[in-house]
């Protein structure tokens, strides 16, 4: 479940990585990466003693949905558009 939902998020997301690298914002993507890598480090770190599989999952998920929230915040901020 944590995958699909994960996934879901993922694919209605996705066009705002390419937006902002190609109006020339590509020097946010890189720390944006880091942040949502380090996140789900933690997570995972905290959580796969007890949950397994399903904290990686879970961890997965929460890194890469804290990467696009992010850059939707950034493209907002410095394009001036929302996605939705």
């Amino acid at each position: 479940m944590a995958i699909a939902l994960g996934n879901a998020l993922i694919a209605i997301l996705t066009p705002v990585w390419p937006l902002l690298a190609a109006a020339g914002h590509g020097k946010i993507l890189v720390p944006a990466t880091l942040a949502g890598l380090l996140t789900n480090a933690v997570i995972c770190y905290a959580l796969i003693p007890s949950l397994g599989s399903l904290a990686a999952a879970i961890g997965q998920s929460v890194g890469i949905l804290g990467i696009y929230l992010y850059l939707i915040f950034v493209m907002k901020r410095k394009m001036g558009f929302s996605i939705w």
